[in-house]
C-alpha cells in the first residue's frame, strides 16, 4: 500500500482562495468527488460558515495532512 495525497496525479486546491495547498481542511460528507476543501487561511476567516455551512449544517470538515491522507492499495 502506499499514500496518496490528496489523489493520484492531482493538487489539492482551495475552494475558497484557489491556492494549492499541502495541508487543507475536507469536507468528509461532500467526499472526493464533490469534494469541498479549505486551506487554513480560508477556515479562519470563516470561509466554510459563510458558503457551505448554510447549506449543508451536518457537514464536517476535516484537517488532510500528507500524514493523515488515506492509504490506497497499490494496482497489480
Amino acid at each position: 500500500d502506499e499514500i496518496e495525497y490528496p489523489l493520484p496525479g492531482s493538487d489539492a486546491t482551495c475552494d475558497g482562495c484557489g491556492q494549492v495547498v499541502d495541508k487543507y481542511y475536507h469536507c468528509v460528507e461532500c467526499g472526493v468527488i464533490d469534494g469541498f476543501d479549505l486551506c487554513e487561511q480560508c477556515k479562519r476567516m470563516g470561509l466554510f460558515s459563510d458558503k457551505h455551512l448554510r447549506r449543508f449544517p451536518t457537514h464536517q470538515l476535516c484537517l488532510v495532512t500528507k500524514h493523515t491522507a488515506p492509504i490506497l492499495p497499490q494496482q497489480p
